[in-house]
């Protein structure tokens, strides 16, 4: 999927993120071509590391790579067969033309186009024409558009395990494999046009100013004696390329022919057909083979000439309305440096047992979080009774009225607020940094598998994901319990199936948590390990439990899922008070099993479920229903890892291969409920947390 911008053309207002109308006169505009790009590259040996490189190269927006799934999907397929198995990823953002607005050429009003003109709030008859500054604010806000830019993603990844053990030090000596892209190379590109890629002037690419380029990684790789590594590659947003399939762009299980060489002269391909692209007058900046959307610029209104406008104010206000907004989104908005910080000095002050003080002065260390965080608060404070002063100063006032309404509070810059946080005092949060769960995964042998997870006397373990061909009564996923020779009673994580084609394999996801990480009040830390099964066959069952203050997450299912009627349920229901259990099997039988956790005792001691989930019993559901292959993975994001532990409360659907995969998993600090199936396999997962912290309950 293809994520379009928030506003409808260059040109057009922006506020607080959001698209506005159009208030500026018509410019001439430019069309800039470059093939630009910035390359991340990481050393890969778990699948989870695809995951969270894609994010990082990404800014964070993963979603707008699409089905990248399928690297994982890569990835898993190998290392079933081949726990050395380790690869080079090379993530490249790739920018292929950049369209901006020149502010120092109007075109002439009788030049217009029929259609600009129609939408343009700068028309002096148009019906929605500004007539003061407020309203200038409030129907073209602060900035407008002034240019965007087009490209996609490529994502290569090369088998390393083919090398020598010293052959891969060598390779890796001279090749740094964990480099992250260096973004000012697309912003300087989408402010400026193509500036280029800096020159290196050594034989490492390392050496390689300004950042790292593709087609310098490329040719770098191929100059080597490592030119013959083989590659598969994925590519999101370029799909427009009139040029065939990029080298090593296979099915899972193939490993790509492709080699350096042959990207270096796909990548020449690809510039010669953007050029013909932009030399296209009847397509333009529309031309698919330019790509998707990768971002914009904006510039603010008082930077233009808008005399054409016959506005009948001075944009004075405007420009400080401006300055204003551009400070308060700097420490109130949610995605801000400033409110991350916030968020964790507020954690410290809620949770002072679980940080560890200066031993010198642990009351003046709180005392410094303590008056950061007023500070911080004040200044939303401030920021939220100016901002209504600033919207009155525009609506009523002169210019000068306006400025000073439009007031950024003494002691609320970013700036200042960067000074205040930096000098705090330096923490060590075992919160954060030891409060996270230990993740396993467990998939199919020949023979069964299983894998002592932790010890049940310090642990609670759980199932939270599944995957693969569930259609009879061989395939099972599941926690148990085994005495491990002189070491006492230890979870482990059990996985079986009949099934002997690779890709009708099964595997099971489970985490453990150290059962300390739980408190109440009297200092009781996670109780009980009973496991209790259920089973039905071709038919229905339900029954339920007065609400105990204890947990019962799904822990093993064994069985046929293979209708989208199938289905285990062990709901949580905070009203009436209940936990409802369900099985249903639409054809053949399905068991299931539940555990049970409590802290002090099973029905007085409390289990609080997390509150950040948005409706009534706390759950979270996600259902994948897939309509094409291209975009078969759903995600849902939850409650930060180091607050609690989400667990398995449904699952239903039809799980008929490794295309089938529900899991709930900790990542990059938080949980994520996530889903994948193939289209016609409805899939559902619902999940539940419950918090660490049960103190106060």
């Amino acid at each position: 999927m293809i994520t379009p911008p928030p506003y409808n053309d260059l040109g057009y207002g922006i506020y607080a993120g959001d698209g506005q109308d159009l208030c500026i006169p018509q410019f001439e505009e430019k069309i800039t071509g470059g093939l630009v790009s910035t390359v991340s590259t990481s050393l890969i040996s778990e699948s989870s590391q695809i995951e969270s490189s894609l994010k990082k190269a990404s800014g964070w927006n993963i979603q707008l790579l699409g089905n990248y799934e399928f690297l994982v999907d890569e990835f898993e397929h190998h290392k079933a067969r081949n726990e050395d198995f380790q690869v080079l990823m090379i993530v490249a953002t790739v920018a292929t033309a950049v369209r901006h607005l020149d502010p120092e050429r109007e075109v002439d009003r009788q030049d217009w186009d029929p259609d600009y003109e129609r939408m343009n709030l700068c028309v002096d008859n148009h019906p929605d024409h500004p007539e003061n500054v407020h309203d200038f604010v409030t129907e073209c806000g602060v900035e407008f558009v002034s240019s965007e830019l087009k490209g996609g993603y490529a994502v290569l990844m090369a088998d390393l395990t083919l090398l020598s053990t010293s052959q891969r030090r060598e390779f890796l000596d001279r090749f740094d494999a964990n480099v992250e892209a260096d973004s000012s190379i697309l912003f300087d590109f989408l402010n400026e046009g193509a500036t280029g890629i800096g020159e290196g002037d050594g034989d490492g690419i390392g050496d390689v100013g300004g950042g790292y380029a593709l087609d310098e990684v490329v040719e770098f790789i191929d100059s080597t004696e490592f030119g013959e590594l083989r590659w598969i590659s994925y590519q999101h947003g370029l799909a427009g390329f009139p040029f065939g399939s990029p080298p090593g762009d296979q099915d899972i299980g193939e490993w790509g022919s492709a080699q350096a060489s042959d990207w270096a002269g796909y990548l020449t391909n690809v510039q010669q057909k953007v050029d013909a692209a932009l030399l296209d007058t009847s397509t333009g900046f529309e031309d698919p083979r330019l790509g998707m959307h990768l971002g914009y610029a904006t510039t603010p209104y008082h930077a233009v000439d808008l005399d054409t406008c016959d506005y009948s104010f001075s944009f004075g206000g405007i420009e400080c309305a401006y300055d204003f907004h551009t400070a308060m989104d700097e420490v109130v908005a949610p995605n801000s440096w400033v409110q991350a910080q916030k968020a964790a000095i507020e954690h410290r002050l809620d949770h002072p047992t679980s940080v560890n003080w200066p031993s010198n002065d642990p009351q003046g260390a709180q005392d410094a979080l303590a008056d950061a965080l007023a500070m911080i608060n004040s200044c939303e404070f401030v920021y939220d009774i100016n901002f209504d002063h600033c919207q009155e100063g525009l609506l009523y006032g002169s210019d000068a009225q306006a400025c000073e309404r439009c007031n950024v509070p003494p002691g609320c810059t970013y700036d200042e607020l960067y000074d205040e946080i930096y000098g705090l005092p330096t923490l060590n949060h075992p919160s954060d940094e030891t409060r996270q769960p230990e993740y396993h995964e467990v998939r199919q042998t020949s023979s069964g598998s299983a894998k002592y997870l932790a010890p049940v006397s310090t642990h609670a373990c759980f199932l939270t994901g599944l995957r693969g061909k569930f259609v009879g009564g061989g395939e099972a996923v599941q926690v148990g319990t085994e005495i491990r020779p002189n070491q006492g009673l230890w979870w482990t994580a059990e996985v079986s199936s009949q099934r002997t084609e690779s890709s009708e394999h099964i595997s099971g996801e489970y985490h453990c948590v150290e059962r300390s990480f739980f408190e109440d009040d009297s200092g009781n830390g996670l109780q009980g390990a009973v496991i209790t099964d259920k089973m039905v066959e071709d038919g229905f069952i339900d029954w339920s439990d007065p609400y105990t203050k204890a947990i019962y997450p799904i822990s093993g299912i064994r069985g046929a899922l293979d209708s989208d009627e199938d289905f285990i349920q062990a709901l949580h229901e905070v009203i009436p008070g209940t936990v409802s259990f369900e099985i249903q099997a639409d054809s053949d039988y399905i068991r299931a099993d539940f555990q049970q956790y409590y802290l002090g005792n099973p029905f007085g001691g409390v289990t609080v479920l997390h509150e950040d989930i948005d409706n009534v019993d706390q759950v979270a559901e996600l259902r994948i229903e897939i309509e094409e292959v291209l975009n078969r993975t759903r995600s849902l994001r939850l409650i930060p890892a180091r607050d609690g532990f989400c667990f398995l409360s449904r699952v239903e659907g039809f799980f008929d291969g490794r295309g089938e995969r529900v899991r709930v998993v900790a990542e990059d600090g938080y949980w994520y409920l996530r889903g994948a199936s193939y289209p016609d396999k409805d899939l559902e997962i619902w999940s539940q947390c419950v918090r660490y912290d049960q103190m106060g309950y």
